[in-house]
Order: structure tokens, then sequence, then C-alpha cells
């Protein structure tokens, strides 16, 4: 295997910094509705818990059933395409529950972002099996799996903090998550 290098760096190198910035990203998104959803439930008229509840279950409703028609798609075109499409969806995802006026808006997000996560499970561990080299790949696969707990963190207490304590409007801390996406895409 070649190890290429761009820009000074490992190309291989490179893509595990931005595999687990990507599941940084992701968890960010995943985490960051869960401690604020009394604000939100508070913003939208007569929505009971349960209805609230269902914002994550429909995220991860589209995540998983796309995971294969994805993986898929990414065999077809190709990892980084899919990778910026997936993103792609996921930023309108994220910037419609932020802009949502109503639960079904919400809801229409939340499929969104699930279905746009979903490409990056199978590119993510595609790319880091086809550039790592053989006596790296377990190192790397801990370094991009450890952008999932990192993102956790952030998002759990990201939202509480600007939220709960310095009373930020719930849409907001979305669109610091699409930011983070754009920067990512």
């Amino acid at each position: 295997m070649s190890e290429t290098k761009k820009s000074g760096i490992d190309y291989w190198k490179q893509i595990v910094v931005v595999m687990s910035l990507g599941w940084v990203a992701i968890w960010i998104y995943r985490t960051v509705l869960t401690p604020i959803y009394p604000e939100i439930q508070a913003s939208l008229d007569n929505v009971s818990n349960a209805e609230i509840g269902a914002i994550a279950s429909f995220y991860f409703f589209a995540y998983c059933s796309m995971q294969i028609p994805c993986g898929i798609l990414v065999d077809k075109f190709g990892q980084k395409i899919m990778l910026m499409a997936g993103f792609t969806l996921f930023i309108i995802g994220t910037l419609c529950i932020a802009k949502a006026n109503g639960l079904a808006m919400i809801y229409t997000g939340s499929l969104m972002a699930g279905g746009g996560c979903a490409s990056f499970f199978s590119s993510a561990y595609s790319l880091s099996s086809a550039n790592v080299p053989q006596a790296r790949r377990a190192l790397a696969n801990a370094i991009i799996n450890s952008g999932s707990a990192i993102g956790m963190g952030i998002g759990l207490i990201g939202s509480s903090i600007l939220v709960k304590n310095m009373s930020m409007a719930w849409q907001n801390v979305l669109y610091i998550v699409a930011a983070i996406l754009v920067i990512m895409l």
C-alpha cells in the first residue's frame, strides 16, 4: 500500500482525523436536543412528552433504515461523493429543525438528518480500511470511534450550558451544529 503524503501529513492520518471529526459532528447533533427537550416543548403548543421523544425516533429510524442502501450507494458512487451528499442532507435536516414552527417540520428534519448521517458509517470505515496501513488499523479505528464520545460530551454539555445557563434560544444551538457541519463538508 502506498502511503501518499498530502500537505506533509500521511493521507491515511488525514482520513482518520476527518472521520473522527465526522463522528464528533454527528454525535453533537444526536445529543444536543435531549437536554433541551423542555425548551423545544415549551416553544410548541400542546405537545406531549411522547411527541417530543419521537424526535429521536424519527432520526434513528432514517439512520438505521438507510444504512444498507447507503452502503450500496457508497460502493456505486464512492465514499467522498456519498459523504458530501449525506452531510448536505444532514445540514438541510438540521436547518429544517432550527426553522421549524411545528412538530411535523421537526420530524421531517430529523428524518433528513438521520438519512444524511446513514452514509457516514459505510463511507468512514471503507475509507479507513482502504487507506490505513494494516499495522495501524486498530489504532485508527479507535481514534475514529473516539469522535462519538467526544461529540456526545460536547452536545450534552454544550446545549445545556448554552440554552439552560446562558438562555440561548434552542434554535441557535442547531444553527451552531449546522455551521460545524458546513465546516466538515
